[in-house]
C-alpha cells in the first residue's frame, strides 16, 4: 500500500510526465535536471520495504538518480526500463555506495549491483535500461561480469538514430535500444547481454500497486 506521505512523490511524477512533451528522442526521454532531482528527493517516502536508509548522497544529480533509483516506482518514472523478478544468491560490498549481488531469475542468473546488502533468497527487481542492453548472436554466453538472456526477436521499430527491439525470452519481453544500423528479422534467435554495472537491483515492492 502507498503511504499517505507518498503524494509528494506521485505529484512529482505527474510533473515529470508533463515535462516529457517534445523532450523524447526514440524511446528514451530527456528530462530537466530540476525535475529529475525533485522526483529523486521526493521519492524517499516511496521506499516501501526498502532494505536500508535513503541511498542517495546529497551531491547526486539527475544521472545518478536515473541510473540508481531507490525503488521500482522511481525507476518507472524515467523511460521504459526492463523490470525483472529475481532472488538473491550472493551478496558482497563493492564500495561504500554499491553492493554486488548474484541473482537468479526464470531461465537466467548472473551479477548485478545495488545500494544495500540483502539476505540470501530475498526477492528483488532487477532494472535494466533498454539503451544498456545489447543484442548478440544466439550462441553468445555471458562474460564474467555480464547477464545474458536467450530469446527471439518479436518486434523491431526504426526510430531514426536507434532501433527499438522487443525480444521474447522465458522471463518475458525485454526492450532493447540498438543502433539503427543493426538489422534483425522477426523470429531471429538472439542473446541479450547486459553488463553488471547496468543491472540495478531494487527491493521487491509487492504491496505497491
Amino acid at each position: 500500500m502507498v503511504e499517505r506521505g507518498d503524494k509528494l512523490a506521485l505529484d512529482a511524477g505527474a510533473e515529470l510526465l508533463a515535462f516529457r512533451g517534445e523532450a523524447e528522442t526514440g524511446t528514451t526521454p530527456v528530462f530537466s535536471n530540476v525535475v529529475l532531482e525533485k522526483v529523486g528527493r521526493n521519492s524517499e517516502s516511496l521506499q516501501c520495504r526498502c532494505d536500508g536508509p535513503w541511498p542517495y548522497p546529497t551531491d547526486w544529480g539527475s544521472e545518478q538518480i536515473y541510473r540508481f533509483p531507490a525503488n521500482r516506482i522511481v525507476a518507472a518514472f524515467f523511460g521504459t526500463p526492463n523490470l525483472l523478478d529475481a532472488q538473491v544468491e550472493g551478496c558482497a560490498r563493492i564500495d561504500h555506495q554499491r553492493v554486488w549481488r548474484d541473482v537468479v531469475g526464470q531461465g537466467w542468473r548472473g551479477p548485478c549491483e545495488a545500494a544495500h546488502e540483502m539476505r540470501l533468497g530475498q526477492s528483488v527487481t532487477v532494472m535494466v535500461r533498454p539503451e544498456d542492453a545489447r543484442i548478440a548472436s544466439a550462441s553468445s554466453g555471458a562474460g564474467e561480469q555480464e547477464l545474458t538472456w536467450s530469446g527471439r526477436i518479436k518486434q523491431t521499430t526504426f526510430r531514426g538514430a536507434t532501433r527499438s527491439i522487443v525480444v521474447q525470452t522465458d522471463n518475458g519481453q525485454l526492450n532493447v535500444d540498438a543502433s539503427a544500423l543493426q538489422h534483425f528479422a522477426i523470429g531471429d534467435d538472439v542473446s541479450v547481454v547486459v553488463p553488471q554495472r547496468a543491472a540495478w537491483a531494487l527491493p521487491r515492492e509487492e504491496a505497491i500497486r
